[in-house]
């Protein structure tokens, strides 16, 4: 009485038993590829991560971490090249020119609509801001001796005492931009 019929009761000790060898795992030795992949059983939870086999991560060097993939430069360079790209000049051209106090308001248009309807979706936070007004104090200079570039995201101004370069935080249109000097 090897055989177990299912449809019926069971028996003795020993149509249990063979039961329980039909539902135990096999043994560690199986070449099942499909719960090679899987993790062993018990009380973990299965994750998004557990589905696919485990790909080692990459080593990284230490000095790896200072090159740019595909371009083999070092974060100086780059940051050197951005500086150049924005106008920044080197501190050895400043010779003596103080850097003069700066403030930065920000200035936003606000209706009915937005403060009791909030239909336009703005928000307090300075990109909701249409204007940027930007006071830089030259005591001394007049506007004859103040030179002033602006693009779309930086500001450089010339004077004789002063000198600034001052990147935008956010972008702007020079031509439609305005500049006043006020004399004290």
């Amino acid at each position: 009485s090897d055989k177990i019929s299912l449809s019926g009761d069971f028996q003795s000790v020993s149509d249990i038993k063979l039961l329980a060898q039909l539902l135990k795992p096999e043994d560690e030795n199986s070449t099942d590829s499909e719960d090679d992949a899987l993790p062993p059983p018990g009380n973990q939870k299965l994750g998004p991560g557990d589905i696919c086999p485990k790909k080692p991560k990459p080593i990284i060097r230490p000095s790896d971490r200072n090159v740019v993939k595909g371009e083999g430069k070092s974060c100086e360079e780059i940051r050197q090249f951005e500086d150049n790209l924005i106008g920044v000049e080197d501190e050895s051209e400043l010779d003596g020119k103080e850097t003069p106090e700066y403030n930065i308001v920000y200035k936003q248009a606000v209706t009915s609509e937005d403060v009791f309807l909030q239909m336009n979706c703005k928000t307090p936070a300075t990109s909701s801001c249409e204007d940027i007004i930007l006071t830089i104090n030259l005591p001394g200079e007049t506007s004859d001796t103040v030179e002033l570039t602006l693009t779309k995201d930086h500001c450089l101004i010339n004077a004789r005492k002063f000198k600034l370069s001052l990147p935008l935080p956010h972008q702007c249109d020079p031509d439609l931009s305005k500049a006043q000097f006020i004399s004290d």
